[in-house]
């Protein structure tokens, strides 16, 4: 087959520029570009050489030809063609793998985290309502899960001793999309219910059905997205008694599923 004479990542960064005014962004296609560009810069003014979005910008290019790890993400640096660099506002000099590597590691992670959270939801807002789908089955559905992120290791802190450990994260994601919309890191598999909120604070939960598994099947959770207008289908498993005899319980006259869940 002919070669592509447009690479696909220019087309994919080729955005029309608007602003990341926060009463407007759900309602436009946002550029990847213009969100990363909301990511302040760790470092010092003198001496800096390279920006923090052209390092991103070239991260998440490398990333999406494959790289996964530092080194790999500055050879796509140095391979890819100038029509690239120059799109992604890279100098004539390439950065090295040492200060991609500082630059990355220095970001702040919450302001990450809100960039590319602002850019899915953009996303995600600006698709076209699928054909032929009712009303009532196009209910965005949230599923908030932890896992533990194998081949990753973070020291364990311990005074005196080495070791590592496995991080642990929590996500949220959008179920008909796979997309990711947010994830914090927590000390350990137990630690899970704290997040909870922590992670749905940052979302609208109008009429949405937000998916945990039995470790966040609690009142206070249900509590939580019912009063900020969503929905839950939680599990309960044999272990829990009493939750499951409410659930499963008669309706008595008057009463509302909701109202016996939690007695």
């Amino acid at each position: 087959m002919p070669v592509l004479q447009v690479s696909p990542i220019v087309a994919a960064l080729d955005q029309p520029e608007v602003s990341l005014d926060r009463d407007t962004v759900p309602r436009v296609a946002l550029s990847l570009v213009e969100a990363f560009g909301e990511i302040p810069d760790p470092r010092h003014a003198r001496g800096i050489r390279h920006g923090v979005l052209a390092i991103m910008l070239l991260g998440a290019c490398a990333v999406l030809t494959g790289a996964r790890s530092f080194a790999a993400i500055a050879e796509y640096a140095h391979d890819t063609g100038r029509a690239i660099l120059d799109l992604l506002g890279v100098g004539t000099v390439v950065p090295h793998a040492s200060t991609i590597r500082r630059v990355l590691q220095d970001l702040d992670p919450d302001a990450v985290e809100a960039a590319m959270r602002t850019w899915t939801l953009a996303q995600l807002a600006d698709r076209p309502a699928p054909q032929g789908v009712p009303v009532r089955e196009q209910r965005q559905v949230l599923a908030l899960d932890g896992k533990t992120v194998r081949g990753a290791h973070l020291p364990t802190g311990t005074p005196g001793g080495g070791g590592y450990r496995q991080p642990h994260l929590v996500s949220v994601l959008d179920q008909a999309s796979g997309v990711v919309l947010g994830q914090v890191a927590v000390a350990e598999k137990g630690n899970e219910i704290a997040a909870f909120t922590t992670l749905l604070d940052q979302l609208d939960l109008t009429d949405v059905l937000v998916t945990a598994d039995a470790a966040h099947t609690n009142r206070n959770h249900a509590d939580y997205l019912h009063e900020r207008g969503g929905h839950y289908l939680l599990t309960a498993k044999l272990n829990q008694c009493a939750t499951r005899r409410s659930v499963t319980s008669p309706l008595e006259a008057g009463q509302t599923r909701r109202e016996v869940c939690w007695v």
